[in-house]
This record gives structure tokens, C-alpha cells and sequence, in this order.
């Protein structure tokens, strides 16, 4: 007699619905089916609810099937306890046997998740009669399921039961199904962790023999990784005599499926074989599998590069009663498969190496790096044709954090930049990955040097055919800046913006206004901004001169935004910012949707940061010359642009107006501050008076010259 008939509503509209072929209503249905367990109570859960589903399990769909599986591993409670449980097993058994491979998954899952919470007498009630009920089943499906869940429940069980489980999986290694052998062959890594010692070896290398020798790839795929476990567990036992015989047999099989698995796990072999007389061996086989003659071989040995020769390089210092040889070692048995595997014909493996080759530098010396590593990867770039391996080692080699003087090899980096950019046509993401070089260049080289070599091709990609190229390399212009200084920039990249904002095709154009949007708010410079706090530092210091030199330039530049304000107050300018509210223009924030992930590889720099030199004469830091490209070159930019015939760059010309009214507001607020008030009220009115009149002097004759054809740089 049902107590509450709302429960025994919602019983009857399951059974409605898990009948009926609206699959999106069963779906939906047995997502609740916890919950209608739960308020049926357990009485009525074992002996109608289930039996129910049990009765009806054939008609159901796959996709149900999965979510019951999920949901059955929960149920143990909800029937009473696991003296109750046998229905719950039942369809857990009928789930294992399922075609769907997902819904077997599920139901092994929510096996092994109920055996956690059970005793040894529990399982071998339960359980084990499960296990043995589908590993007796004559369908490929059952003795696959059966054959997961050993590893879980064997330390639980009685030796009689150990012995029996044990028995069963050498029955089920040599069944006649591959899908059977390949589940065990799996499973018998996990087998070897939980095996007495006794049992391990002499039961299941030779278990370990029969899956190396199987017919099947598949089979004989999971090789390695037993060799792995058996060798935790044995030590130098049996290593000698069957474990590496039946490695080095790997490493010639028939299959490249199963010198891959090797390949892969090269480096791990290396770490579970500690024994120094190994180890000219285990390069035998590093030799021989970057050699292989398939590419799937190839290249998993060029990715696990690194952890490899690291492995090598602790099996070293683990004996250290052993002279350590690993740098002869690299050079004279590393190297060499290195520079063969330069010449691959497989572009992949070039491109793998070309990344991965660059992570050594922490497991070499630096002496080492630099005598043998630096001169190949500058042989590369000389000699690879692909456009991805010359940019992947470009922007490795370059931001190198090593003590390496890059001077002498900028010759052979300009030349790879231009082949790059000359034969990347159809590629345009390879040129956009040069942005980061070109930083990296500049950082170590001189302002004559980068105008003289590099600003040509970095011209290329600002006047680039892609429009996500120009976009990204705007960002570039104020970290270029910062390095080389305003007055640089001011002559060497700002006049770009004023050839490109008379260009005929519009979308070059933008190109302008995103360089002064980024000159002015660059988009990789670390939130939150604080423009002056770089001051502040200088003024706090007891050296008077530089005290003195921070205090003047601090001055000029407050005094230089109110100048600035003043004529963005002019009519044209005021209208033009009154219309910023009311018009949907392009946001400063459009970077992501033109340039991808570029920003994210590119480092952040604070382009406010004032550093010693930028107080020095004829120098101004980059707050102080911003001002001054905004009032003498920015603004009249911004102002023709405005006037454009295309509505699209009138709406952008706004949002840089904006942009620059967002960096004065902010400056003015910065202003504002107590440290900054207190600091200018330290001059006296004749000596503020003095600064003043420097300001308006500068602002009425500084020139940026330009000596160069702008027009064929950027084409």
C-alpha cells in the first residue's frame, strides 16, 4: 500500500515514459531516476522499480542504457544495504555485455566504484560471482568488461580466490578474440601492481612473454608499458634474461604501432633502469627509433627529446661513484641523431625539432649550448626551407634566457626574417609569429643596428596583406618604442601612421589610428596602469640630481597634458568627442578579434616604467614624448581621419580620440595625488615658471625627421 501517492504518480509515469520511443523524454526521465528511487523507498526500488527496468532492459536505447549505468553505482543504499544489492548486479552484469563501448565503460566504472566501499566477504559474495558469471559468457563483450575490474577487487579477496582470478586472467591473455587479449593485455599493467611477488614472477612473465609474442598489434601494444611495471616491481631481476631481450625485440617489430609505444616511453625506461650498464643500450635504441623509417616513430622520439636526455643526464648522478659522462655522451651519441634528424624529410619531425631542440638548454651546460646547440639551430635557419621551422626556432632562439650574445648571429636571423616573410604568402600566421622576434631582436641589439637591419621587414608587416597581421603588429610599435626610445620611434615608426592614414584602401588606413591607440594605451602593458608611479621612486631617492631631474621632467609632464586638453577643447576635436557616447565605434578591445591568441605570446611590458637613463639630457621618458606625439602628430592624424570618405575609419579615428581622452583623464586623476602635489609645491613659482616656458618652447619646435622613402619600406 503506497503511503504518499505522489511517489507512486511519478513510478507510473516512468514506466509510461521508458516504454514509449520518445527518446528525448527517457533521456530526461532516467536522469531522475535516483531521485524517483529515493522517494519510492527501498522496499519498492528492489522489488518493483528495478526488476521493472530489468524486464525492459532489451527495448532500451544506448544513450539510456549509458545514464543508468552512471546512475546504478548510487543505488547500493537505495535498495536496503548489500544484502539487497543482487538486482542492482544483475543489471550492472547485463550493461557489461552491452555492444555500446560506452555504456560497458560505465557500468566496469560504476562497478569498481561500488566494490570501494565493500569488505573481502562482500566482494567474493557479490562481486567476484559477477566476475565469473561474464568472464563464462561466450560473447567478446563480457570477458572485455570482467577483465577491468580484476586489479580493483584482488587484494580484497581469499589466496583460493586470488589464485582462481589469477587462473582466469591466464585463460582470458590467450583467448581467441584480439578484443579479449587486448582488454587483458590493458588490464595486466595494473595486475602486475597489485600481484604477490611470488605470483608476479612466476606467473606473469610469463604472461608477459605470450602478450609480447601475440599476433595482434593491439595485443602487443601494451608491451612497453608492462615492461615498465614488471620492472618496479622485479628490480634487475629477470631484466637481463626476458625484460630488455623483449625491449630490444620491440624496437624492430613488424608494427610501428609498437615502436611508437617504445618511442614514447624511452625516456621512462630510462628512469626504471638506473643500472649504468644499461645505458649504452637504452641509446642503442634512442639511435635506432630516431631513425625508424616511419615518421609516427620519428616523431614521438624527436617530442620526448627533452625527457629523455634529462633521464640520461639523472642516470648519471645517481651513481656517483661513476664519472659523469653525460656531455661526451650528448655530443658524441646525441648530436649526431640530432643533425640527422634536421634533414628529415618529414616536415613534422623538423618542426617537432625545431621546438623541442630549444628545451635543452636546461639539461646542457651553457658551454655546451652554445658551442654545439646555437651554431646547428643558426645552420637550420640557413638551410630549412619550411616556413614553420624557421619561425619556431626564430622566436625560441631569440628570447633564449641565457647569457648569449646574439650579436654575432643577427646576420643569419635578418636573413631567415626575410626568407620567412618573402616565402610565407600563403602563411600568415608564420609571419605573424615573427612579431616576438622582432622584440626580441631589439632587446638585444642597437637602435642604428635594428633601423639599419630589421625595421624594413617589420615595415612588411605593418603594411602586410592580412589584416590580422597590420593589427598585431601595432602592438609591437610601443614595446619598440620603450626599447629604443620616443624620439627613435618618433623618427623611424610614427611616420608610418601619416603614409598610412593617406593610403587608398581604407582597411590600411586603420593601420594608423591602431598604432596610436597602442602607442598611447598599449594592450600588453600590465593592468592596472599607473602612469606616474615611475616618478616616484626617482623622487624619493637622496640623490639631489636625479631628484631634481624627475621633479623637472614630472612637471612638464602635467604641464604638457593641460596643453594637450587644452586643444582637444578645440571645436573640431570637442565635436568629435561628443559624438563618442551616441556611436557604436570600434573598441580598443577588438585586438582578440583580429589577432587570435598573438597577444598572449607576446611579453607584457609597463611602457611607463621610468628608467635611469630616461632622465638624462635629450632623452624623455615615454609619458613625456606620448604627450608630445599626441599634440604635434597624433591629433592632426586623428583630425584628417575624421574627414575620411569611409564611415568605418571616421568611427575609428573617434574611438583613438577617446583612447587619448581616457590616457589624459587618467594622468589628470594621477595628478591629483598627494605625493605628486606635495612635490611640485617643493619648486618655487620662478622655477615652475622656468619649466613652463621649456614646455611651450618644445612643443612649438621640436621636429621629428624623417630621411627615409617610407612608401617602398612598407610595400
Amino acid at each position: 500500500m503506497w503511503e504518499n501517492s505522489l511517489p507512486a504518480q511519478d513510478f507510473q509515469l516512468f514506466k509510461e515514459a521508458l516504454i514509449e520511443e520518445n527518446l528525448e523524454i527517457q533521456v530526461a526521465i532516467i536522469k531522475r531516476f535516483e531521485s524517483l528511487a529515493k522517494a519510492l523507498g527501498e522496499k519498492i526500488t528492489r522489488e518493483e522499480l528495478l526488476p521493472f527496468v530489468e524486464l525492459h532492459f532489451i527495448e532500451l536505447h544506448d544513450e539510456i542504457l549509458f545514464h543508468l549505468a552512471v546512475q546504478l553505482k548510487s543505488f547500493i543504499p537505495l535498495v536496503g544495504g548489500v544484502e539487497h544489492c543482487q538486482i542492482v548486479f544483475d543489471i550492472l552484469s547485463k550493461l557489461c555485455i552491452t555492444d555500446e563501448n560506452i555504456v560497458r565503460e560505465k557500468a566496469v566504472e560504476s562497478l569498481i566504484w561500488i566494490q570501494e566501499d565493500l569488505n573481502g566477504q562482500e566482494v567474493e559474495r557479490y562481486i567476484f560471482p559477477v566476475i565469473i558469471r561474464l568472464i563464462k559468457d561466450d560473447w567478446f563483450t563480457s570477458k572485455c568488461s570482467a577483465v577491468m575490474v580484476f586489479s580493483h577487487i584482488y587484494s580484497k579477496l581469499s589466496n583460493d580466490r586470488k589464485s582462481e582470478l589469477r587462473n582466469n586472467f591466464k585463460m582470458l591473455i590467450q583467448d581467441d578474440s584480439p578484443m579479449v587479449r587486448k582488454a587483458a593485455s590493458m588490464a595486466c599493467v595494473k595486475m602486475c601492481d597489485v600481484v604477490e611477488d611470488g605470483s608476479l614472477k612466476s606467473e606473469f612473465v610469463p604472461i608477459f612473454k605470450d602478450i609480447a609474442q601475440d599476433p595482434m598489434d593491439s595485443v602487443r601494444a601494451g608491451t612497453i608499458e608492462i615492461a615498465l611495471a614488471l620492472i618496479k616491481r622485479l628490480g634487475s631481476e629477470c631484466l637481463e634474461e626476458v625484460i630488455f631481450k623483449i625491449i630490444e625485440e620491440a624496437s624492430v617489430d613488424k608494427s610501428w604501432k609498437i615502436r611508437q609505444q617504445l618511442a614514447k616511453n624511452l625516456s621512462h625506461l630510462q628512469d626504471s633502469i638506473p643500472y649504468p650498464k644499461y645505458r649504452g643500450k637504452l641509446i642503442a635504441l634512442f639511435q635506432k627509433l630516431a631513425k625508424d623509417i616511419e615518421a609516427e616513430v620519428r616523431l614521438p622520439m624527436v617530442n620526448n627529446l627533452f625527457n629523455y636526455c634529462n633521464s640520461l643526464k639523472e642516470s648519471y648522478l645517481r651513481h656517483p661513484q661513476h664519472d659523469n659522462n653525460f656531455e661526451p655522451v650528448f655530443q658524441h651519441s646525441i648530436m649526431n641523431v640530432i643533425q640527422s634528424l634536421a634533414l628529415d624529410d618529414c616536415e613534422e619531425v623538423r618542426l617537432a625539432l625545431a621546438y623541442n631542440i630549444l628545451h635543452l638548454r636546461e639539461v646542457v651546460s651553457q658551454d655546451c649550448f652554445k658551442t654545439y646547440l646555437i651554431s646547428f639551430l643558426l645552420q637550420i635557419m640557413e638551410s630549412d626551407e619550411s616556413n614553420e621551422v624557421q619561425s619556431e626556432i626564430l622566436s625560441g632562439l631569440t628570447s633564449l634566457y641565457l647569457n648569449i650574445d646574439l650579436m654575432p648571429f643577427l646576420g643569419v636571423i635578418k636573413n631567415s626574417l626575410r626568407h620567412v616573410i618573402a616565402r610565407s604568402r600563403t602563411n600568415w600566421r608564420a609571419r605573424r609569429s615573427l612579431l616576438k622576434t622582432f622584440i626580441n631582436v631589439a632587446n638585444c641589439c642597437t637602435p642604428e643596428y635594428f633601423s639599419e637591419h630589421f625595421k624594413i621587414y617589420f615595415a612588411s608587416l605593418l603594411g602586410d596583406s592580412v589584416y590580422a597581421v597590420r593589427r598585431s603588429a601595432c602592438m609591437v610599435v610601443p614595446i619598440l618604442t620603450k626599447r629604443f626610445g620616443i624620439k627613435w620611434a618618433a623618427e623611424h615608426l610614427v611616420p608610418f601612421f601619416a603614409v598610412f592614414a593617406m593610403d587608398s584602401r581604407y582597411l590600411y588606413r586603420f593601420v594608423a589610428l591602431f598604432g596610436i591607440s597602442e602607442m598611447v594605451i598599449s594592450s600588453l602593458c600590465p593592468k592596472p596602469i599607473n602612469i606616474l608611479d615611475g616618478f616616484k621612486c626617482f623622487i624619493e631617492q637622496t640623490d639631489h640630481v636625479r631628484y631634481f631631474q624627475a621633479l623637472r621632467t614630472l612637471v612638464k609632464v602635467v604641464q604638457t597634458n593641460h596643453l594637450v586638453q587644452l586643444k582637444m577643447k578645440e571645436s573640431n576635436f570637442d565635436s568629435m568627442l561628443s559624438l563618442r557616447n551616441k556611436l557604436d565605434y570600434l573598441p580598443h578591445s577588438d585586438l582578440k578579434m583580429y589577432s587570435e591568441q598573438s597577444s598572449d605570446e607576446i611579453p607584457r611590458v609597463n611602457i611607463y616604467f621610468i628608467e635611469e637613463n630616461d632622465l638624462q639630457n635629450n632623452h624623455w621618458p615615454y609619458v613625456q614624448g606620448i604627450l608630445y606625439l599626441i599634440y604635434n602628430k597624433f591629433l592632426p592624424i586623428i583630425e584628417k581621419l575624421n574627414n575620411d570618405y569611409t564611415e568605418n575609419v571616421q568611427l575609428k579615428a573617434i574611438s583613438a580620440l577617446n583612447e587619448i581622452a581616457e590616457f589624459l583623464q587618467k594622468l589628470e586623476e594621477e595628478e591629483k595625488q598627494e605625493w605628486v602635489q606635495r612635490s611640485i609645491q617643493s619648486l618655487s613659482n620662478e622655477e615652475i615658471s622656468v619649466i613652463i616656458e621649456e614646455v611651450h618652447l618644445e612643443l612649438k619646435n621640436v621636429q621629428f625627421e624623417n630621411n627615409v622613402d617610407l612608401l617602398d619600406e612598407i610595400k
